[in-house]
């Protein structure tokens, strides 16, 4: 059974008629009504101007320095980044759990890998500083995980020899 129905009776009911009166003297003045065109037009709205801006993004320049000279720059500033602990850590790692086959291998995977710049300097050539900024890095990297290496790989001997004598 519906509850509402029921409710809206009690409600009739139990609450005086002018309660549920329009108007305080519980008559309907018509001539208050009025019809929705016979009220003046509203303004007409404008919308906002919804084309988008153009992209603040600045027009790459062309390229102040040649192609040999924005590689030379690559390569210096990928010599004056540190040594890459990664590789270093990862060939001294290498080295101590496989012994001198970890020389070999992390070697080559650190010569497989040829890192990128982070960010382009202005005024030079993206691609050619890339390449010498690569280049540079993998030499180092290679170097990095051949020194670690053989100090894991020294480390695994040590091991070794001192685990057999006791």
């Amino acid at each position: 059974m519906n509850a509402r129905p029921i409710a809206a009776v009690v409600l009739l009911l139990t609450f005086p008629v002018s309660t549920f009166a329009q108007t305080p003297s519980a008559h309907l003045d018509l001539k208050a009504i009025t019809i929705a065109t016979d009220e003046a037009k509203p303004a007409r709205m404008v919308l906002p101007n919804l084309k988008a801006p153009a992209p603040a993004f600045p027009q790459a320049a062309a390229p102040t320095q040649s192609c040999a000279e924005s590689e030379a720059r690559g390569r210096a500033d990928a010599d004056l980044k540190p040594l890459n602990k990664s590789w270093f850590y990862g060939g001294m790692a290498a080295g101590a759990v496989i012994g001198v086959l970890g020389i070999g291998g992390i070697t080559a995977a650190s010569a497989s890998v040829k890192p990128r710049p982070k960010k382009t300097p202005p005024g030079v050539d993206a691609s050619c500083y890339a390449s010498g900024f690569g280049s540079k890095s993998r030499n180092e990297n290679v170097r990095a995980s051949l020194f670690g290496s053989l100090i894991g790989t020294a480390a695994w001997f040590a091991f070794y020899a001192f685990s057999n004598n006791y």
